[in-house]
């Protein structure tokens, strides 16, 4: 006896196979997603954003930072790099962060990367802006949380932004 298939189960099949690699790289879940922003503008000096880069690095070497992370629910940091000024660039992509192993990873990709040249003026809400598009993309869930290092005012305002009297 022969079997037919019908259109709509081809149809279906082939959805079912070309939308497989998308539900494969589903964003996972973590306890929390954390950006570091650091301030590259024209009054950080060379010295002083070595002093904000190497900050975080050190901190995110003190044992009490995995012990938080063994407390997130799931156990599981995402963490990226960002250096903003009037732009952004990404220095360090998104990366999982479970244990010392994956948290050095982190801290070397971060202690080798090279100061970006984005701009002079300091717009931090342009870079808040930037830092809030990036949740919920390759990770999901969890606390959200933006750590700012900087040392000036908004100079430019947030383009397109109305005051309402």
């Amino acid at each position: 006896m022969k079997t037919l298939v019908t259109r709509r189960q081809v149809l279906t099949a082939t959805s079912a196979l070309a939308l497989a690699p998308l539900a494969a790289n589903a964003a996972e879940q973590v306890g929390m997603q954390l950006i570091l922003a650091a301030d590259v503008s024209g009054s950080v000096s060379p010295a002083r954003y070595r002093t904000q880069q190497d900050g975080y690095i050190e901190a995110l070497g003190d044992p009490r930072v995995l012990k938080v992370i063994s407390e997130l629910d799931p156990p599981v940091l995402a963490i990226t790099f960002i250096a903003w000024s009037r732009e952004q660039a990404v220095m360090v992509p998104w990366m999982r962060v479970h244990d010392a192993r994956s948290m050095d990873q982190f801290r070397e990709r971060l202690r080798s990367e090279q100061r970006p040249r984005v701009g002079i003026n300091t717009l931090i809400s342009q870079a808040l802006l930037f830092c809030d598009a990036r949740f919920d993309k390759e990770f999901t869930g969890g606390r959200k949380v933006i750590d700012v290092s900087g040392d000036g005012d908004d100079n430019q305002g947030i383009a397109g932004l109305r005051t309402v009297s």
